[in-house]
């Protein structure tokens, strides 16, 4: 998992990147974890900042609000914001209305705005968006 994950994201290839980690969440024992974004939130935050050399930042604050999660590599920035059973074009529509990619827009570096839905049921990334920011 290590290995392929960081290629991927050495690629830039993100959706590689988000269907291991679904894969990775998928191997998690059922009665091993608890069911609320928090808890989702702090295993993806910890393998980023377990298995990359990037910069990680969880419940980064902005001045509208803060985002679930910034990961910033050598030449990209990406804003993630998660939802629980919820929808990821929801995750996305709350990184516009609050701003939250705007601290990024002017550093030279790619954004990458990236909306995750955790499921539940699934127990695991149920699906994600991608928009590049402006």
């Amino acid at each position: 998992f290590v290995g392929n994950f960081r290629a991927a994201l050495n690629r830039n290839n993100l959706d590689e990147a988000m269907t291991l980690m679904r894969a990775f969440f998928s191997s998690v024992p059922y009665n091993a974890e608890k069911q609320n974004e928090d808890h989702y939130k702090t295993i993806f935050g910890l393998i980023f900042m377990l298995v990359t050399p990037y910069v990680v930042h969880l419940e980064k604050c902005s001045a509208a609000g803060r985002a679930d999660a910034v990961i910033e590599t050598k030449d990209t920035v990406y804003v993630f914001e998660f939802k629980l059973d919820g929808t990821a074009q929801e995750a996305i529509k709350q990184i516009n209305s609050k701003g939250y990619s705007i601290p990024y827009s002017a550093n030279g570096k790619r954004l990458l705005k990236v909306g995750v839905n955790f499921d539940t049921e699934l127990r695991t990334i149920g699906e994600w968006i991608v928009e590049e920011g402006k």
